[in-house]
């Protein structure tokens, strides 16, 4: 049986203090939410944003495939079933304003007001990722190199004054940034962090490049389909530029996406493999894979292209697609209740208690190297480790 694990956010480190300020905001800038919005309204704006984006790129299959690979892996079950998930709110967030920056730059035909204020959501759910951990900065800054280079190179007649509008809410953002950060922690570069506290270190690469594959592959099994659909693209791209026609404009276009997808995907990854709090073995793997969840919407994306392109007859890309999905929900499945059962490594478990709750007990292996994460609190718990 499952037990629903319930861990409200109040407030633990600066990340969740202002995730918590955009769901307020949200609460009370609509009448339509009279609930206080957890994780499940970001998954539902996810699916719709990496549907449409999917769709408009890869065809009738593409948006739904993009939404089963984004909801079958492992970290994505269990962050969705807990209450609330800080990494997956951004998550949902990134793959929102993904999808429907991907749909805005695709579809020409459509009008530029209702293309403006698409993309300007899309940009809005970026920065709002942003807010809630600043380093989702770097997946910020790779749509908007990719809008300037689609407005600078006319790919889809991307509107000029649609990119203004999308550039002036980067800039309101990094201002409005700029003076929360002052004013709540008394400087526009600070962000609630004691110095020396978050550290990215060049040194820490080697033992995430050791420890993280193996809790990446468990979590994210479809991060497999994407490195293999950057293969195919590429392929594909080298075959088909010398013969012209609809071939080669459509193989130079999934070519540019691919590369605007895997640079916000490399940017989110690079930079936490340098993250010194990761670097031991005695991580469990939802603490772990947590950090690296925002590329999860880009990775689905690729996927969905081997999905649908491999097999250009509808009929059997559908089957593929149900197949494929059908499997990594099996697998996700499995490291959902790995995940669950020890959710702070093997020195700890969650077991059932009474009336429905749950409670953590000595786990059945402990290793030699509990590792930063593990660390036993004042309390009996693990510790509570701030991370960014």
């Amino acid at each position: 049986m499952l037990v629903r694990l319930s861990l409200p956010l109040r407030g633990e480190g600066p990340g969740q203090t202002r995730l918590v300020l955009i769901r307020v905001f949200i609460v009370l800038g609509s009448d339509l939410l009279r609930f206080t919005p957890d994780s499940r309204v970001f998954r539902a704006l996810a699916c719709l944003g990496l549907y449409v984006g999917g769709r408009r790129w890869l065809g009738r299959f593409g948006g739904a495939a993009a939404v089963g690979l984004y909801c079958s892996s492992g970290a994505a079950i269990l962050f969705a079933w807990r209450d609330y998930m800080p990494t997956f709110t951004e998550a949902s967030l990134i793959a929102a304003g993904t999808g429907a920056l991907l749909w805005v730059v695709l579809t020409a035909g459509a009008s530029t007001r209702r293309r403006t204020w698409t993309g300007l959501a899309g940009f809005v759910a970026l920065e709002a990722a942003t807010f809630s951990r600043y380093t989702n900065i770097v997946v910020l800054g790779c749509a908007v190199i990719a809008v300037l280079a689609a407005w600078r190179l006319r790919a889809g007649r991307l509107p000029g004054s649609a990119a203004a509008w999308w550039l002036a809410s980067v800039g309101a953002f990094g201002v409005g940034v700029a003076v929360f950060n002052t004013l709540i922690y008394g400087g526009p570069l600070r962000s609630g962090y004691r110095p020396g506290e978050i550290r990215f270190s060049l040194s820490a690469l080697g033992p995430n490049l050791r420890y993280m594959p193996a809790h990446l592959i468990q979590a994210m099994p479809m991060l497999v389909l994407g490195l293999g659909a950057l293969a195919g693209i590429a392929v594909t791209w080298l075959r088909g530029r010398r013969a012209g026609g609809q071939q080669t404009a459509e193989a130079r276009r999934d070519l540019a996406i691919a590369l605007t997808l895997a640079a916000s995907w490399a940017a989110i990854w690079v930079l936490y493999a340098t993250y010194t709090w990761t670097a031991g073995p005695g991580l469990s793997t939802l603490q772990a894979v947590r950090f690296y969840a925002p590329a999860l919407g880009a990775i689905s994306l690729l996927g969905a292209w081997l999905l649908v392109r491999v097999s250009r007859r509808q009929p059997l890309a559908a089957i593929t697609t149900l197949a494929v999905v059908a499997a990594l929900f099996g697998l996700g499945g499995w490291a959902f209740h790995e995940m669950y059962q020890f959710p702070f490594g093997p020195r700890f478990a969650v077991v059932p208690g009474p009336g429905g709750t749950v409670r953590l007990e000595p786990g059945p292996v402990a290793p030699a190297d509990s590792g930063p994460a593990a660390r036993i609190g004042p309390s009996g718990g693990p510790s509570a480790r701030p991370a960014p």
